[in-house]
């Protein structure tokens, strides 16, 4: 039996959703090198939704066949019957309409030397990353919710339930349908990639992580806090040049991306409720001064190579991608996603270059408007929950023109606000990302927003050998378990401070109070030094370190924020004070490292680089 067999089998689209995995317990995912073979079968595909504003589809749902008089469904399918293609207006009993939504596989996912082969027909434009890069894509069409085949039933199939899908630009989703490949013919000049008719699709958590995680155990390790130190140690010595510190904070930072910032809600503070300073630093990017990321002559290969092995330490756990930030970048590459309208009017030179001359903003003319749809992609139009890896050392001193302004301008709106401008005709769209970055720097001074959390890195004098052998399979087990929390919805955010243990709540305040009183004195020291003795200002001003730097408010929740994310690694819902005194001498080893970068007093680094084992 095909797959549509099985599908008319059914009276309704809910009817063979119900049945889809107990009739097929097993259904493979889409292969790129195999499409023509998947042809008219089940597919699964997990992808990202990289343009929803394709036009909706008209198409016959019944129609009669002329020389029988009986009416036939067409169920899921392109294909246009013969009998509708000699006479629609006597042959159509039913119209039905679908929604197309073209998928891309999760750009960070796919290394530049992976076996997949790009999927023919995918139109390079439309891909976040260059064309070296292969990538999957479909164009996916969902239909309505209570679609009926059966000639007798009602006439109005307009219920949307389950139908026209609340996908998000950015989200990942895994859908699950019959692929239709089109055939190799003058009628597919355009390239069309494979159509993926959609049964049945999942939304993975908004803003989470794991949503590719390849590890997959049934055990579970016995001392979660070993497990964590083994990937840490595997980490540092995959990228950090041993540097454990470094390590742990990157995975602390890539556990939790910043959602809280993200679409207008705030950090929660001491008792639950939320802060008035928003978005805190700890949302901004993690700056790792020291760490140089290998490049050739500002390319991007080399450090694909080294997100690859981040990504294979981490098993997955988030997209991880690296932003090529050069001039040549800047001032040539397309960096935010536009409509076709708008890319058209701007002459691009290539799938991912655009001419610098031409206004990204200009109009195509208004029969244009009309054949062009969708979104054509840039560097940010990323995966919710993508780690972007960011290195300064590529970019050069010199002047910059305005695209490669703008475009600077566009990524940095992003590291801080979190937010991703879409360029229609007319008007333009700012869409919530969720992404964590990373910024490889020479310093703590730099290109990109700073005021964040900067860890200078510190290679230790040796490395510790790692045993894969015996460090591997309880890393496995440890990143599956901590896979299976983020799905069932446990995350950082969820972590609270424990209502039942007065005294460490009264320490948590006691710090709290402490640090305004510093932070305000701070604050008028600061304000005395800009000052003169008759109350001139002075023409320089010294520099002002940044909040995380010194104590107040935003370090505390910096501290609270670590602690939860190290509780929530731990298995713990609520902050322990292991996870508070963790957080808080961490912290106290990446303060002296800041102090010694900068050469101020360094008598307070006296915790070790590692990560600090619990009492």
């Amino acid at each position: 039996m095909t797959a549509r067999e099985w599908l008319a089998a059914h009276a309704s689209l809910a009817d063979a959703r119900a049945a889809l995995f107990a009739d097929h317990p097993t259904i493979p995912m889409l292969d790129p090198a195999a499409t023509e073979l998947q042809h008219g079968r089940l597919v699964q595909f997990r992808a990202m939704v990289q343009d929803t504003s394709l036009p909706p589809q008209i198409y016959p749902l019944l129609y009669r066949d002329g020389s029988t008089n009986q009416v036939h469904a067409s169920v899921l399918d392109d294909t246009v019957p013969a009998a509708v293609m000699a006479n629609p207006a006597r042959a159509v009993v039913r119209y039905a309409d679908r929604t197309p939504v073209y998928l891309v596989s999760v750009p960070g996912e796919l290394s530049i030397n992976s076996t997949t082969t790009t999927t023919p027909g995918a139109d390079p434009a439309k891909f976040p990353l260059p064309s070296r890069h292969p990538h999957v894509a479909v164009i996916a069409k969902w239909y309505l919710g209570r679609l009926s085949w059966a000639a007798d039933a009602a006439a109005n199939n307009g219920d949307n339930e389950d139908g026209e899908p609340a996908l998000a630009l950015g989200a990942i989703v895994r859908v699950t349908g019959i692929l239709d490949v089109p055939p190799a013919s003058d009628e597919n000049d355009d390239g069309l990639p494979p159509t993926l008719h959609v049964i049945s699709h999942s939304v993975e958590i908004a803003h989470s992580m794991f949503t590719g995680s390849t590890a997959t155990t049934s055990s579970s390790p016995t001392d979660l806090r070993a497990a964590r130190n083994m990937l840490v140690a595997e980490l540092a010595s995959t990228a950090f040049e041993g540097d454990q510190l470094a390590a742990l904070l990157f995975l602390a930072h890539t556990v939790a991306p910043p959602s809280a910032a993200v679409g207008g809600q705030k950090q929660r503070g001491l008792t639950g409720s939320v802060a008035d300073e928003e978005p805190w630093p700890h949302h901004l990017p993690l700056v790792i001064p020291g760490l140089l990321i290998p490049t050739d002559n500002g390319k991007d290969v080399d450090a694909t190579a080294w997100t690859g092995r981040v990504r294979v330490a981490l098993r997955g756990m988030a997209p991880v991608v690296h932003v090529p930030l050069s001039p040549d970048s800047l001032m040539h590459d397309r960096w935010t996603p536009a409509s076709v309208a708008v890319t058209a009017a701007a002459a691009p030179d290539s799938a991912h270059h655009v001419d610098e001359s031409a206004d990204p903003y200009a109009i195509a003319d208004a029969e244009d408007l009309y054949d062009d749809a969708g979104v054509a992609s840039g560097w940010l139009q990323l995966a919710h929950g993508s780690v972007l890896v960011l290195n300064e050392e590529t970019m050069r001193e010199g002047q910059l023109p305005s695209h490669a302004v703008t475009n600077l301008a566009s990524l940095s709106r992003v590291l801080t606000s979190h937010t991703l401008e879409y360029a229609f005709p007319y008007t333009s769209v700012s869409l919530p990302t969720g992404y964590s970055a990373v910024i490889a720097a020479r310093s703590a001074r730099g290109l990109l927003p700073r005021g964040g959390v900067v860890v200078p890195l510190e290679p230790p004098a040796v490395i510790a050998p790692l045993d894969p052998a015996a460090s591997g399979p309880i890393i496995d087990a440890y990143v599956a378990k901590l896979a299976a929390w983020s799905r069932s919805g446990r995350s950082p955010a969820t972590v609270v401070l424990p209502a039942d243990k007065p005294e460490f709540l009264a320490e948590i305040e006691a710090a709290y109070v402490a640090d305004r009183l510093h932070a305000h004195h701070h604050q008028s020291e600061a304000q005395g030094a800009t000052t003169g003795s008759d109350g001139s200002q002075l023409a320089s001003k010294p520099e002002q370190p940044h909040a995380l730097e010194v104590p107040g408010p935003a370090l505390l929740h910096w501290h609270l924020a670590l602690a939860r994310r190290l509780a929530w690694m731990a298995g713990e819902a609520e902050v322990t004070r292991d996870a508070w005194d963790e957080a808080r001498a961490l912290d106290a080893a990446r303060l002296a490292r800041v102090r010694l970068m900068r050469g101020g007093d360094t008598a307070a680094a006296t915790i070790p680089a590692g990560p600090v084992e619990g009492r």
